[in-house]
């Protein structure tokens, strides 16, 4: 490129290579104002989020598999040893189970688990996520779980489930500043043998809820969980998403969601699911409604169209010199103006921001 040298001192482009440079400029400019990129945007107002993540991966299934021991385990000696004298002890409670179904066994495991984190937290059991059911306490009863709460594993699962907590979060609102080390966390264990099954529920007053399988049947003998739609059970509405989580598949939620357990259908498989709830720093007590990101959620969605106009047509260059008109409302692809479905090959493209 050949360079003049001016008196001020200031290096600068010849004639020449000056209009070239011009020319170069004018068309980008015109390409530019010749097409024109369309924002469209759709927002999902007040959704139900539904956050999935492999928790235990391959690496950590025998710690996942001693988990599912101590449930299984856990549950067992409860059956055994703590219900019958819970029977014994209480003639209303035993009237109650007795005409039962098939869900009363998981919610007399999971009253007498709630004492259990009550001894090991001094946390009061009725604040977890309770829901005005009677849930007395037997002196003949004994309310420990070291194998559970001792264990290396638990600690392990507490920090696994803080990670995904977060991360299901900060997908819902940035704003929703939760600290890792501070999360309070209850752990539950449900064991699903033929038939067994939880109705629709809800849990109360936490930043969020989730469910972990730790033991599943293969194929159709996995648990499977159901949500329901939040916005009620008439039409429209009423919708249902169910979910067969993988072995080790954490699914986490807003404590309010609407959800149940599908009846087990396999008599050869004993499912087991942990269930959680977690709160910030100051607990289950110190959390308020108004403070939950997943009840004012609104989940956008954007995409650009980008349309493009025959520069030559759009100049008024050889069809308009000709004397040729386009048709009114029309350009010069032949198809309606503004349509990105009529755009020539290339001439859309939509990304999700």
């Amino acid at each position: 490129m050949s360079w003049s040298s001016p008196k001020d001192g200031y290096a600068s482009l010849s004639p020449p290579r000056l209009q070239t440079v011009v020319r170069i400029l004018c068309f980008i400019l015109h390409q530019t104002a010749c097409s024109a990129n369309i924002m469209q945007e759709i927002k999902y107002i007040w959704p139900t989020a539904l956050f999935s993540r492999q928790m235990f991966k391959e690496r950590d299934f025998p710690m996942m598999q001693r988990l599912a021991r101590i449930a299984e385990a856990g549950f067992d000696r409860f059956v055994q040893e703590s219900l019958p004298e819970q029977l014994s002890a209480d003639p209303a409670f035993r009237d109650e189970y007795e005409n039962g179904d098939l869900s009363r066994t998981n919610v007399a495991f999971l009253h007498w688990q709630k004492h259990t984190y009550e001894e090991h937290t001094k946390n009061s059991a009725h604040d977890l996520d309770h829901k005005g059911e009677r849930m007395p306490k037997y002196p003949n009863v004994r309310y420990q779980w070291p194998e559970l709460y001792g264990s290396q594993d638990y600690r392990s699962l507490k920090k696994k489930i803080g990670k995904v907590t977060i991360a299901f979060s900060q997908r819902i609102s940035k704003e929703h500043d939760l600290d890792e080390r501070d999360l309070q966390v209850f752990v539950w264990a449900e064991v699903y043998r033929r038939d067994e099954f939880q109705y629709t529920h809800v849990h109360t007053g936490a930043v969020a809820a989730g469910i972990v399988a730790v033991q599943q049947g293969d194929g159709d003998a996995g648990q499977q969980v159901a949500f329901v739609d939040a916005r009620g059970d008439n039409a429209p509405f009423g919708h249902r998403h169910t979910v067969r989580p993988a072995l080790g598949q954490s699914l986490v939620f807003p404590a309010w969601a609407p959800h149940f357990v599908v009846p087990h259908s396999n008599r050869n498989a004993i499912n087991v699911l942990l269930n959680f709830l977690v709160w910030g720093s100051g607990g289950p007590m110190d959390f308020d409604w108004e403070d939950d990101p997943t009840g004012n959620f609104v989940s956008s969605r954007k995409t650009y169209i980008k349309q493009h106009r025959d520069p030559v047509t759009s100049a008024g260059g050889a069809s308009a010199a000709a004397g040729e008109k386009q048709p009114p409302g029309q350009s010069s692809h032949n198809g309606p103006a503004g349509d990105p479905a009529s755009a020539p090959p290339g001439g859309r493209k939509a990304d999700e921001l």
